[in-house]
């Protein structure tokens, strides 16, 4: 039925048509190279709005095998209440039925996302990407395919069993129901063949059935009726006659004229011998399509590249590359994925959409750039510009050398950002460095400066060689060691044990939570408590000691002055 009308011959399809199949329907569409099978209770549709140079499809239910023609860009879009299937040009199967909607590839790559969002998986040849609600994309090897349809089967036999059927009339009956169960076709074709079990077919071979009167032929058996085979002892009478026998003799006269047919015999010999039947061989490589594909890049086949897949563009020796759309230009690369450029030599790479420049770098994920030598990455959304990087995680951003980054999205999707060398980054994500030997654990990190070591989250340090442990840490100096949570310190050489502290200055000791000391060289032990001033000694809690060189031991004392001559 096409579009709520019923489909029994082949048709022209309107924008927004849509297709189904009965029980025992099926229905083929074409357009151009493209072309989409339908097997049995298939139901599918194409919007009436879709963006120009792209096909979408919405498969509501049943299974559909689809060939796509080839191109450079994703033009092709298949998608069900729970997947969706993107292809630049292929062969795939989608079936949703049940609470698994799934996706078989059979040739090249296919991109299969859940319709609920998240990262597409690549899904190569052989292998199938199921999706069930509220779960991702699980990928595995595809099961073997399903015997063939024993629709087809029963069209043969009914060539000659219809000698024996009256059954003509049987199809006749079941050939409405081909017309109710064959339904709905999508607008995707030009045109729409239409396929059924016990249709037209038997129709075409009633006239065999005419043809039963051929059964008299049966009648030579009475032939045999007439045994006068006896007679044919009469007829061995002539078989005496071997008088004829001698007339092979005029065949030998012939025979001197065999003598020059030997000569052609052994040109028979080399004709076979000319005859390139080993391209039988290649059927051994049917099995293997994608060794057809190495054919295309017979020119350079004298590098001994080894290229499997569809688009590949391969300059240079002893590249491996196995996928589709890959541009290589460079020597003893390793290269698995879909539109990977790679310039350089000894890479390996298994990722899509990515970009590498340099050498002996390795690669691992999707939507990474590389310009440097020896990197070792693995993730997504990745750039790196240096040597010796290792890098694992999304979203990060890496310009220098030797750096060694964990990382993952933060909350909100920000990057993780390091410039400069030697940086070794753990923690969920969103960090920013622009320094060089600095350690950070933790996420929302900022550091600008070198040597750095910092544990906790949310941490913001500027300066060099200083000791953070804790989170939400605002630090600005050098050789700064700080223990807590919530510190403030601004100034070189202080010591910081505690949270929630605030230090304006140098060469402070502060232990407790709380406190707010301004000055230098000052000591703190206690909580809640305000210094202004330079060399205190405070051993209580909620003091205020304005004044320089005032031992305090007290709790809640206010001092003001200096040393002995202070007022408290």
């Amino acid at each position: 039925m096409i579009s709520g009308s019923p489909a029994t011959s082949p048709a022209t399809l309107p924008q927004g048509a849509w297709i189904e199949t009965g029980e025992d329907g099926r229905a083929v569409l074409n357009r151009g190279e493209q072309r989409i099978a339908l097997g049995p209770g298939t139901r599918i549709a194409l919007p009436a709005e879709t963006q120009v140079g792209h096909t979408r499809v919405d498969q509501v239910r049943g299974e559909a095998r689809y060939t796509v023609d080839k191109r450079r860009a994703p033009h092709f879009e298949v998608r069900t209440p729970l997947v969706a299937a993107v292809v630049k040009g292929t062969q795939f199967t989608v079936t949703a039925e049940g609470e698994s909607h799934s996706v078989s590839t059979h040739e090249g790559l296919v991109a299969v996302s859940a319709a609920s969002g998240g990262a597409p998986a690549m899904v190569g040849a052989g292998l199938r990407a199921s999706v069930r609600p509220g779960s991702g994309v699980v990928v595995e090897k595809a099961p073997p395919p399903k015997a063939a349809a024993p629709a087809r089967k029963r069209a043969v036999p009914t060539k000659e069993d219809q000698t024996e059927d009256t059954e003509s009339d049987a199809p006749d009956a079941e050939a409405p129901q081909v017309a109710e169960t064959e339904p709905a076709v999508s607008a995707l074709a030009d045109t729409v063949v239409t396929e059924s079990e016990a249709g037209a077919p038997p129709k075409k071979d009633e006239p065999p059935a005419t043809q039963e009167p051929a059964a008299p032929a049966p009648a030579p058996s009475p032939k045999p009726e007439p045994e006068p085979q006896p007679v044919p002892g009469d007829t061995a009478e002539p078989e005496e006659q071997p008088a004829p026998a001698p007339q092979p003799e005029p065949a030998p006269e012939p025979g001197p004229e065999a003598e020059p047919a030997p000569e052609p015999a052994p040109e028979a010999d080399e004709e076979p011998q000319p005859a390139p039947q080993e391209p039988a061989q290649p059927e051994e490589e049917d099995g293997d399509e994608p060794d057809a594909v190495p054919a295309e890049d017979d020119e350079h086949d004298h590098d001994h590249n080894d290229v499997r897949g569809t688009d590949n563009d391969v300059d240079g020796k002893k590249n491996k590359v196995d996928g589709a759309s890959n541009k290589v230009t460079g020597d003893d690369n390793e290269v698995r994925g879909t539109s990977n450029t790679l310039v350089g030599d000894k890479n390996k790479v298994d990722a899509s959409w990515t970009k590498v420049s340099g050498d002996k770098n390795k690669v691992k994920g999707a939507w990474i750039e590389i310009d440097g030598r020896k990197n070792d990455v693995e993730g997504r959304d990745i750039r790196v510009t240096g040597e010796d990087n290792k890098v694992r995680g999304l979203s990060v951003t890496v310009a220098g050398n030797r750096n060694d980054v964990q990382s993952t999205f933060g909350v909100f999707r920000i990057p993780t950002l390091i410039e400069g060398d030697l940086n070794v980054v753990r923690g969920g994500g969103a960090n920013t460095i622009g320094g060089s030997e600095n350690k950070l654990t933790g996420s929302y990190g900022t550091i600008y400066g070198d040597r750095n070591d910092v544990e906790g989250d949310h941490a913001d340090v500027e300066g060099s060689d200083n000791l953070v442990r804790g989170a939400n840490a605002f630090v600005r100096g050098v050789w700064n060691n700080i223990r807590g949570d919530g510190n403030h310190v601004e100034g070189d050489y202080n010591k910081v044990v505690g949270d929630d502290n605030t230090l304006y200055g140098h060469y402070n000791d502060v232990e407790g939570s709380g406190n707010d000391v301004t000055g230098d060289r000052n000591v703190v032990v206690g909580d809640d408590n305000t210094l202004f001033g330079n060399l205190n000694e405070v051993d209580g809690n909620r003091n205020l000691v304005v004044g320089n060189g005032n031992p305090v031991r007290a709790n809640g004392g206010i001092v003001y002055g200096d040393g002995p001559n202070a007022t408290k």
